[in-house]
């Protein structure tokens, strides 16, 4: 018991293994787990209503706020895990630099960004960051041999109107598979967050993430859930609310290959 959850991190085996002689023992090493920590809190809403607006409404109050605060609490929770995102602890941060006709990257890995956007996101800085996440950081994909980009609708945009994409389109080399996808391209799934990434950040389009296999963790000591106001003034004073206990945390807050799973684009 305790709002403070702990949570288990394993890396790498010490030793690498490799050939065997017969007559020799098998090769041992050991691998080292470590341990981070959030803190979960309380997070709600509500909206009261009067017996007499119940009653003389001509649609289901109680559905209609009910709704309206099923939508809310997917806003909140999505700006629990971009204030995780945007947060010096996420390392690594990628900037668009160079022009459009010879775009260049660059990559800032204490937490912190030092170079502002120079122009749109193009399919150049997908491969960029996917050639990162698997030659420098060696971040396992999410699921299905992909990484994963959650993206803002206008980082979508950007991404979307390159030529190149409009191509691998055409060939057929773009594909939607997850409900809610928008496209794959270059072993990325990308999902289109329309509650909390930034569309516009210094006249460029968007705000992007991009992670592989356990980019952060949730803890739940209540899931979200709806509740409804016990009645009071005889019925006149009535209520829904929507309350969770819980947190998002990032798993490694470090930059180191093999660690980290995560690249945040961004110039917030």
């Amino acid at each position: 018991k305790g709002d403070t959850v702990l949570y288990d991190r394993r890396l790498n085996v010490a030793d690498a293994g490799g050939t065997l002689s017969e007559t020799n023992k098998m090769i041992e090493t050991n691998t080292t787990f470590s341990q981070g920590s959030v803190v979960v809190g309380e997070l709600g809403n509500s909206v009261r209503y009067s017996g007499k607006l119940e009653t003389l409404a001509t649609v289901g109050i109680t559905e209609e706020v009910e709704e309206a605060l099923k939508e809310d609490m997917a806003k909140v929770l999505d700006l629990q895990v971009r204030a995780v995102v945007r947060s010096t602890d996420i390392k690594i941060k990628y900037s668009m630099t160079g022009t459009a006709s010879s775009p260049t990257s660059n990559f800032d890995t204490d937490g912190t960004q030092s170079t502002v956007f120079a122009r749109h996101a193009q399919t150049f800085d997908i491969k960029e960051i996917v050639d990162y996440l698997r030659g420098t950081l060696y971040a396992k994909h999410y699921e299905d041999k992909s990484y994963v980009c959650v993206c803002s609708v206008g980082f979508h945009r950007a991404i979307y109107d390159s030529a190149e994409l409009q191509d691998a389109a055409i060939r057929g080399a773009v594909s939607r598979v997850w409900n809610g996808e928008v496209m794959n391209f270059y072993g990325t799934r990308f999902i289109v967050e329309t509650n909390s990434f930034a569309n516009t950040q210094n006249a460029f389009r968007g705000e992007a993430v991009m992670f592989g296999k356990e980019p952060w963790v949730k803890a739940v000591a209540l899931s979200p859930e709806i509740r409804v106001k016990l009645s009071e003034d005889y019925g006149r004073d009535k209520g829904v609310a929507w309350y969770a206990i819980q947190a998002h945390n990032e798993i490694w807050d470090t930059s180191v290959a093999g660690e980290c799973k995560v690249v945040h684009i961004s110039n917030v």
